[in-house]
């Protein structure tokens, strides 16, 4: 991760998600890297549970993806069906990104 990617990832001092935020954005990074700079949240998601002691809060993804498309790094391409999902959202359709590097 550049210091110009985990600026966009890191809060305040205050900020008791900034390991957190840093976890999701590594797992995104790597879903891209993955899948030639596509992102898809159900990789997302698979990679974030393959490490449980990251302990992702509730709100906390949500919130990274949210901050990512709003400064551009994230741009949305398509949509696709969640799956793997413990907050009720199986089967809802959910946007796919593409990871927009410098």
């Amino acid at each position: 991760m550049t210091t110009t990617q985990l600026a966009l990832v890191t809060a305040t001092p205050q900020d008791i998600h900034a390991d957190a935020r840093r976890h999701v954005w590594l797992a995104i990074e790597t879903a891209a890297a993955l899948h030639d700079g596509f992102v898809s949240q159900n990789t997302v998601r698979s990679i974030l549970t393959a490490v449980p002691e990251w302990r992702i809060p509730r709100g906390v993804v949500g919130a990274v993806y949210r901050d990512l498309v709003h400064q551009g790094v994230l741009v949305e391409v398509g949509t696709e069906r969640t799956t793997g999902s413990t907050s009720g959202n199986n089967g809802r359709l959910a946007p796919t990104y593409r990871l927009v590097t410098a």
